[in-house]
């Protein structure tokens, strides 16, 4: 009827096709109708069947009156809505209609809707920002992941260079490294330093590359020049480190790995906490490790005897804590 405020959308079932479209019954041309329909004077007769349907959309300009139903609890707004029937064939028995009606609520009208938008928008922003960052991180990642297996080569290539020239000593450092790392770990330190700990006693013994490798590999008693060669390692080692700055304490470890808690160690005769503390640490593992391994001038000794000798230089070799905190793991360890 031309009195209807609004937008209808109908349903219409023809031969088993459903024809849908919507028609604002104000304004419309009878042309533009592709429903079956009829004319009855100003009046458009669109006829439903069993199944047809409308959807009507009420005028929310505010000049009818009509709004779309509210989901507010102070008021529910108006939807004004018609229903005219035409019948041809005289008067209709209205048993036979049955009307049904629904009533969708949207979650995005009012205040709570735009709450809603809002949130959902802003959880948006915070996925997209989310999926971002964690594919970075997982590229970072990645390239941390070769970048950290190239630095670990590369320091497992120095350790080789270190106990190349002497068999007794192959893998020492690459040792030497591990039991260091994890007395750090049993000290509580960080992990960034307990890193730092595991690559500097990685290069301690570097300088043993100077070294002749027959001194390196002789059975019997050094001779005075041989074992100032031998001590030599020590400022070489440090000599070749000094410019690695990226490795911090590469120097003191191999400087000072050979100092003695008592102040009777070598090159410069150090004493207690002033050796640097990562030397104090290598200098345990550094023992341990030669004396569960076989070397050219005796065999290894027991685990039993490494602790009896280790407690009995406690105060005197080594840091007698770095000691205590050796013995808490030294059962675990893989020798």
């Amino acid at each position: 009827n031309n009195s209807w405020c609004g937008k209808m959308e109908i349903h219409q079932f023809v031969d088993g096709e459903e024809n849908i479209q919507t028609i604002d019954l104000r304004d419309y041309e009878e042309k533009d109708v592709t429903l079956k329909h009829f004319m009855a004077g100003q009046d458009l007769l669109i006829p439903l069947t069993k199944g047809d349907y409308l959807i009507y959309h009420p005028d929310d300009s505010g000049v009818s009156g009509e709004s779309p139903l509210s989901s507010s609890k102070s008021g529910i707004g108006q939807a004004l809505i018609g229903i005219i029937m035409y019948s041809e064939s005289g008067e209709v028995d209205f048993s036979d209609f049955t009307l049904n009606y629904f009533i969708k609520k949207s979650y995005f009208a009012g205040t709570e809707g735009i709450v809603y938008l809002s949130l959902f928008a802003i959880w948006l922003l915070v996925f997209a920002f989310s999926l971002v960052v964690s594919l970075l991180i997982l590229h970072f990642e990645g390239r941390l992941y070769g970048s950290n297996r190239m630095l670990e080569e590369a320091f497992k290539l120095c350790a080789a260079v270190s106990d190349i020239k002497d068999p007794y000593t192959k893998e020492h450092s690459y040792k030497v490294a591990k039991y260091a790392r994890l007395i750090a770990e049993q000290m509580g330190m960080d992990k960034a330093d307990c890193e730092n700990v595991y690559y500097v006693a990685m290069v301690h013994d570097i300088g043993n590359y100077f070294i002749a490798g027959q001194i390196l590999r002789k059975g019997e008693k050094l001779s005075r020049d041989e074992y100032e060669a031998i001590k030599s390692h020590t400022t070489k080692g440090a000599e070749l480190l000094k410019d690695m700055v990226s490795l911090p304490h590469a120097v003191e470890g191999a400087m000072y790995h050979h100092e003695r808690y008592d102040g009777s160690g070598y090159p410069m005769g150090m004493k207690g906490d002033d050796i640097p503390l990562i030397a104090r640490i290598i200098a345990v593992a550094d023992a341990y490790d030669a004396m569960s391994s076989d070397r050219a001038y005796r065999s290894r000794k027991t685990i039993e005897q490494i602790k009896q000798e280790m407690n009995e230089q406690s105060g005197l070799q080594f840091d007698p804590v770095i000691v205590k905190v050796f013995m808490e793991i030294i059962d675990n360890l893989d020798r």
